[in-house]
């Protein structure tokens, strides 16, 4: 890690070590990991009024531990959800996961111990800040403990935001808005929106009347979800049998039923791929149902229908979407820990290419046991299938 400069012993972190220690940091906590912290916890807004003093500091590394602490956001939204929960396709896994990264600046902006622990350039204000300051910063302080080998406490850190979240999707799939139209039929509904507050903290509140004179409100951070409160509002004051229905339209969440490894005379190749990557890995024989599904192309499951409900099993497409988050977290926790002696000044990932995914894919001897339809099978493995092959099987591993 780049040397931590006397100005940043200057503001108190201990709010932050406070809340850390309670997600499992250690204590008392070291000298390395305390330095870290300081890094992670300071504005690129400091960093520019204090450039001189701070010559090991860069915002290319605050840029690069920001981003490593989303990819490990990623990470830990989408093995948390495919533990939990059932998917049959990568769509609504994807979408899942995409709504918890949306829900990530707002959170940050509600942790007072880091509000009151970042180091801040001398024009932004404590108590009003753009909501993109929090969002970074979390972002940093995450990506650090990536780096000083804490990622349970990171794990810890985000659990209550990939929960809270994913239950937030639930109820928000069954739109108010469409509801509230579809109930009023051809009553008209006037929507008007009015704007107040700060630019970079705007209010919204959305008022909406319809031609019988009935009025609700609703205020958000945004015109969005200003109308949905609004809409809300309106079905729980006015159509509470209409309220009851969105409730009811919430979609249901499947538990996730583990399924069996694929065995068998006929599966030869498929077991002996298994059970390298197993020794390999010194995985336990638990590993070997995950391990078979990531070998496992949907040309396959559509023509061995018998074996598939027998074993519980599923093709790889979904793990394979496991798989790309935990790669590309993986790549940004090397290329971060490669620049932390000499961190650039502006910085960039360069994602990998899916024909070095092709490659491990060979490497690792995968294509003698994938499992293929024999339509498949006679034209061959694409450079897609490989690299999601091996994806799956990262994420299994």
């Amino acid at each position: 890690m780049v040397t931590v400069p006397v100005v940043m012993n200057e503001w108190n972190i201990e709010p932050a070590v406070e809340a850390l220690v309670q997600c499992g940091l250690p204590v008392p906590v070291d000298r390395k990991t305390h330095n870290a912290l300081l890094i992670a916890l300071s504005h690129e807004s400091f960093l520019y009024e204090h450039t001189p003093e701070m010559p090991d500091v860069t915002a290319g590394f605050l840029t690069a531990l920001s981003s490593l602490g989303k990819a490990f956001v990623h990470r830990a939204a989408v093995v948390h959800l495919y533990s939990h929960m059932f998917f049959d396709r990568p769509g609504p896994l994807s979408e899942r996961v995409a709504y918890i990264s949306s829900s990530f600046p707002s959170w940050a902006g509600n942790l007072q111990w880091l509000n009151q622990s970042v180091a801040l350039s001398k024009g932004l204000d404590r108590s009003s800040l753009p909501r993109r300051v929090p969002e970074i910063v979390c972002g940093q302080l995450i990506g650090v403990l990536c780096l000083v080998g804490k990622e349970s406490v990171a794990a810890k850190l985000v659990a209550d935001l990939i929960v809270h979240s994913n239950k937030e999707f639930n109820r928000s799939k069954a739109d108010p808005r469409t509801l509230l139209l579809e109930a009023l039929g051809n009553t008209a509904l006037d929507t008007r929106v009015e704007r107040s507050g700060p630019d970079h903290a705007p209010t919204f509140k959305a008022t909406l009347t319809d031609s019988r004179g009935r009025r609700s409100s609703g205020e958000g951070p945004n015109k969005k979800q200003a109308v949905r409160l609004a809409c809300v509002n309106f079905l729980e004051r006015y159509l509470p049998s209409a309220s009851a229905n969105e409730k009811a339209r919430a979609p249901v969440v499947q538990a996730r039923i583990d399924p069996l490894p694929v065995e068998g005379r006929a599966y030869e190749g498929h077991m002996i791929a298994v059970q390298r990557v197993r020794d390999l890995f010194e995985l336990p024989a638990s590993a070997s149902a995950l391990l078979s599904q990531a070998l496992i192309h949907p040309s396959w499951t559509y023509e061995n229908q018998d074996t598939v409900a027998r074993t519980r099993q599923q093709d790889n497409q979904v793990l394979g979407l496991v798989g790309s988050h935990v790669l590309i977290y993986e790549h940004a926790l090397r290329a971060v820990s490669a620049i932390q002696q000499s961190p650039p000044k502006e910085f960039t990932f360069l994602t990998l290419e899916r024909e070095s995914f092709e490659r491990a894919f060979y490497h690792l001897g995968l294509a003698d046991g994938l499992l293929l339809g024999q339509g498949q099978r006679s034209v061959g493995v694409s450079t897609e299938m490989a690299a999601n092959s091996f994806q799956a099987t990262m994420a299994a591993i």
